[in-house]
């Protein structure tokens, strides 16, 4: 014969309810950053309400926090401001030429992609498969920036587009062993292989651009969480924290 013991607070097992969620409170306060800066580890979809961010709000629960939902969404986005602002601070000088001078392994970079407009002739957006580049993104920017200019030598000038109309490219890595490009421009569709080394090649005739603070912070910014208003937000107090820093404040 099997007994249960239930005590005045209706919980089982000889732990009252209040017991309980003590221990789930003392529990999420100690593993509350913890959980955000792993987040941020996972994917940019950490930052959905359909992703992971979810598991940081269910620990949240035992706080009677109103709306944890949007509370763990709040830590995990103040988390990545801290780590995108660290992240850029060593990422100022990189340029394709390093990226051409120590050749990357193409596998290092395998699931990156680039998307530019043409008519602006700009980066849009910069992201990765499987993880959320905060982290490691610097290490790559040279080789998605070079990404980036080779489609735009591919798909031409902005003159080549007809007027008013907008051209999205998507450049990623083929695990064939190719740079895959495939560019919508209004309803034509064309696709381009370039050997990984080929790619690294393209701008060596041209002069050398810097990976501008702006590109690299927006690229962060993007891949930590796309659509989220932070990101503008991060990239104002990063400039700040940086005029303070030349002020020598």
């Amino acid at each position: 014969m099997t007994t249960t013991t239930t005590n005045t607070d209706g919980a089982s097992g000889g732990l009252s309810l209040k017991a309980v969620n003590d221990r789930a409170k003392s529990f999420a306060k100690e593993h509350l950053i913890e959980c955000a800066a792993e987040l941020l580890e996972w994917s940019r979809t950490a930052l959905l309400r359909d992703g992971r961010v979810r598991e940081l709000a269910v620990m949240l629960e035992p706080l009677d926090m109103h709306n944890p939902l949007a509370l763990a969404e709040a830590i995990v986005k103040h988390a990545a401001l801290e780590r995108v602002a660290a992240a850029s601070a060593q990422a100022t000088t990189t340029t394709i030429a390093d990226a051409q001078s120590e050749y990357l392994d193409p596998t290092d970079i395998q699931g990156w992609s680039v998307t530019v407009n043409v008519n602006a002739r700009d980066i849009l957006t910069i992201g990765h498969n499987s993880l959320s580049g905060i982290a490691r993104i610097e290490d790559f920017a040279p080789v998605v920036r070079n990404c980036a200019e080779h489609l735009l030598s591919f798909i031409g000038t902005p003159e080549d587009v007809q007027s008013g109309e907008r051209a999205d490219c998507v450049h990623v890595y083929d695990p064939k062993g190719c740079y895959r490009v495939r560019c919508q421009l209004g309803n034509k569709c064309v696709d381009d292989d370039m050997s990984p080394r080929a790619a690294h090649a393209v701008s060596t005739a041209a002069s050398t651009p810097t990976l501008t603070d702006e590109v690299l912070m927006r690229a962060i910014a993007d891949t930590a969480g796309r659509g989220h208003t932070w990101a503008s937000r991060a990239l104002s107090e990063y400039r700040a924290r940086m005029r303070e820093v030349e002020s020598g404040q």
